[in-house]
């Protein structure tokens, strides 16, 4: 038999071991909790960063059809037909798109009508939107130049003279897309050697991220 033992002496390196062990394990779990927080997080960034683009891309292909159009080319360019464009444009664009602000610019990227939530408004309200949008209508302008040259035309969205931006406007986000007027079939032309251009708007708001949000399965 063993005198003079004492456990004090025995459970305190014990206790001690445990107490590691357990600072060890908790260190563990956060550490890995970390590592799946930022990868999440990673995996997410990724989701938004290609459905944004996927969308913009989604938005450019259905304002490409209508502005791809000889009869667009009529009331926009040949003669400009203001209740055609409210109608074609403005409203129309906003019942089956969701576009909240649409301009029509002439070929001096001057605007001839502006429409708002889908309806017909001053012209004035394209003032704080001219300088978001003034370098996707340069590069309209500049492909648009290039293909009268002769010269083969790259666009950043699709075949149709496009370009896009995403920027805030009185504190809101938008997608903002100029898109060149041009004909389809041929049956009209643009009279001049610069085209109308289309300036729509949607807007990165509540309904817009609740869809998004759905279509990506992010909260």
């Amino acid at each position: 038999m063993l005198r003079g033992f004492n456990r004090g002496a025995l459970f305190a390196p014990l206790a001690a071991v445990g107490v590691i062990a357990l600072a060890l394990l908790l260190g563990g779990c956060f550490f890995v909790s970390a590592i799946v927080d930022n990868l999440s997080r990673t995996r997410e960034q990724t989701v938004v960063f290609h459905g944004m683009a996927s969308k913009r891309q989604e938005i450019a292909r259905s304002l490409s059809a209508q502005l791809s159009w000889d009869e667009a080319v009529r009331h926009l360019d040949n003669h400009f037909d203001r209740a055609w464009a409210r109608d074609n444009i403005g409203r129309f664009f906003h019942d089956t798109q969701g576009i909240a602000k649409s301009f029509v610019l002439d070929a001096g990227d001057r605007p001839l009508i502006a429409s708002k939530g889908g309806r017909e408004a001053p012209t004035a309200i394209f003032k704080p939107v001219q300088p978001k949008v003034q370098a996707v209508i340069a590069q309209v302008r500049a492909a648009e130049a290039q293909r009268n040259r002769g010269g083969a035309v790259m666009t950043p969205l699709n075949d149709s003279l496009q370009s896009d931006t995403i920027a805030l406007v009185d504190g809101v986000p938008y997608i903002f897309t100029a898109t060149l007027v041009q004909p389809d079939f041929g049956t009209a032309r643009i009279k001049g050697s610069k085209a109308p251009i289309v300036v729509t708007g949607m807007e990165i708001g509540k309904d817009f991220l609740a869809a998004f949000g759905r279509r990506y399965m992010l909260d």
